[in-house]
């Protein structure tokens, strides 16, 4: 898991420099909250990804209703 954090917040997101700098600083004055520091930031992973499924599916259902609706009312445009 610590590599996958390291990866994603201190290579690919645009906030990396901000990721090195706060655990850096926590390393040397707050060594015994790097630990806790890592679990959030773990957590923070799994809803970042939850966030964009869901997104994604609501998007989607969106979509779906809204061609329903259009549907529906040339449907009754033509009645």
């Amino acid at each position: 898991m610590f590599a996958t954090i390291c990866w994603r917040q201190g290579l690919v997101r645009s906030t990396r420099l901000l990721y090195w700098w706060q655990l850096l600083r926590m390393i040397f004055s707050k060594r015994r909250l790097v630990y806790d520091y890592l679990t959030v930031l773990g957590v923070g992973e799994h809803f970042f990804n939850y966030r964009y499924e869901v997104r994604t599916q609501l998007r989607q259902k969106l979509t779906a209703l809204k061609q329903v609706q259009q549907e529906t009312h040339a449907l009754k445009i033509a009645v």
